[in-house]
C-alpha cells in the first residue's frame, strides 16, 4: 500500500496548505468540532513530548475529512478554485474512504488504488498543482536524466524492467477541454508490457506493437532488457494545441553495430460528452517509424513538424515531417 499511502499523504497535506494559504485565510471558519478534536490533541502532544510535533497552524492536528467539512462551511472563499462543490467534495469523500482503510492496514484492489491517483491527478490539475509532479514524489517509476528523443516538451525515460515493474507518466492537456486523459500507465501481462490511458471515468489501451528490441524467431515477446529503453512525452507535432502522444524504444548496445530506434505517434481526438471517454476511436496512430542500422547510438530530434533521425554515416538522416495531416519523407539518404 505504500504507493497508495504516498499519493493521500502528498494530497492531503497539499489540501491543507491551499487551505493555509489562501488569500482568504483570515476569514475561514472552523466547525467548533474540528477544533475541539484540535485542541484534544495539542493536549495529547504537550504529554507526549517524545512525538514529533505537527505544527502551529490547527489545520494539521484535523484528519482529512475534516478538511472536506471546512472546504463545505466556506464554500463562498473556495468556489472560484473548482468546476462545483460537489466536484471536490466528492473526490475528497472517496479519498476519505481509502485513507480509512489504509491506515487501519486495509488492503485497497487495483481499482481503488487507480481511482486515487487519478483524483490526486485531477485535484492536483485543477489548483495548478500539476508541475510538483516532476519531482517524482509519487510515481512507482526510476526516470532517467537524459532520454534518447531531444525535443519533448516533458518525458520520462524507463528501463524494461521499471515499465514491467508498473510505470505512470502523468499527461498535460489543455484546462479547456471538457475530456481529458489523466495519465499513461505501463504494466506486465503474459507476455508483453501493456500501455494504458487512465481517464477520471475510464480506461483504454494503446497498442504501440513495437518491433525494435524484440526476438523476432519466436512466438513470445523477448527484450534485450538490459539495452532497451522506453521513452515517453508529449508534443505538438501538428501545431493544433493539443499535444500528441510520444512512446518511443531504443535498442542500443555499445559495442553491437547496429542500433534501433522506434517512435509511435498518438493524436488525441476529444469526445464531446464525459461518457465517451473509453471509445477507442478517440485515439489515432498518425505516425509510425521504425529506425534500424543505426551506427552509434540511436537518438532523434524533434524540431518544428519534424522528426529527424541521423544515420551517423555521411551525413545522411531519416526524417518524416508532418503536413497536410499527414507525415511525409523529407530525409536524406
Amino acid at each position: 500500500m505504500s504507493k497508495a499511502y504516498q499519493y493521500l499523504y502528498c494530497l492531503e497535506n497539499l489540501m491543507r496548505l491551499y487551505i493555509d494559504e489562501h488569500p482568504a485565510r483570515q476569514l475561514i471558519q472552523i466547525p467548533s468540532s474540528c477544533q475541539k478534536n484540535a485542541d484534544i490533541r495539542k493536549d495529547e502532544e504537550l504529554r507526549h513530548k517524545w512525538a514529533s510535533v505537527r505544527t502551529n497552524s490547527v489545520l494539521y492536528y484535523l484528519d482529512f475529512k475534516d478538511l472536506c467539512g471546512i472546504l463545505s462551511l466556506n464554500w463562498t472563499h473556495f468556489e472560484q478554485d473548482f468546476p462545483s462543490q460537489t466536484w471536490i467534495t466528492g473526490k475528497l469523500e472517496d479519498m476519505t474512504r481509502c485513507r480509512n482503510l489504509i491506515a487501519h492496514n486495509s488492503y485497497l484492489h487495483k481499482e481503488e488504488q487507480d481511482l486515487i491517483a487519478v483524483h490526486f491527478n485531477l485535484i492536483t490539475r485543477q489548483l495548478g498543482w500539476n508541475r510538483l509532479q516532476s519531482a517524482n514524489i509519487v510515481t512507482n517509476t526510476m526516470p532517467l536524466e537524459k532520454g534518447f528523443v531531444d525535443g519533448l516538451n516533458r518525458f520520462t525515460v524507463w528501463t524494461h524492467k521499471h515499465a514491467s515493474k508498473g510505470a505512470e507518466f502523468n499527461l498535460e492537456y489543455p484546462a479547456s477541454l471538457e475530456v481529458a486523459p489523466i495519465l499513461l500507465r505501463t504494466f506486465f501481462e503474459q507476455t508483453s508490457i501493456k500501455f494504458e490511458i487512465c481517464f477520471d471515468n475510464a480506461r483504454i489501451r494503446l497498442y504501440p506493437n513495437f518491433k525494435t528490441g524484440r526476438r523476432l524467431d519466436i512466438e513470445e515477446e523477448f527484450w534485450f532488457k538490459d539495452n532497451v529503453l522506453f521513452q515517453i512525452g508529449q508534443y505538438d507535432i501538428d501545431g493544433d494545441g493539443i499535444e500528441e502522444l510520444f512512446i518511443c524504444v531504443q535498442d542500443y548496445q555499445e559495442r553491437v553495430p547496429g542500433g534501433g530506434l522506434e517512435i509511435k505517434v498518438f493524436k488525441y481526438y476529444p469526445p464531446m460528452f464525459r461518457e465517451h471517454s473509453f471509445r477507442s476511436q478517440n485515439w489515432e496512430l498518425i505516425g509510425d517509424f521504425p529506425f534500424d542500422s543505426i551506427g552509434g547510438e540511436p537518438k532523434a530530434y524533434l524540431k518544428d513538424a519534424s522528426i529527424k533521425v541521423p544515420r551517423n554515416l555521411r551525413g545522411f538522416y531519416f526524417q518524416w515531417t508532418y503536413a497536410e495531416g499527414q507525415f511525409r519523407n523529407t530525409g536524406y539518404w
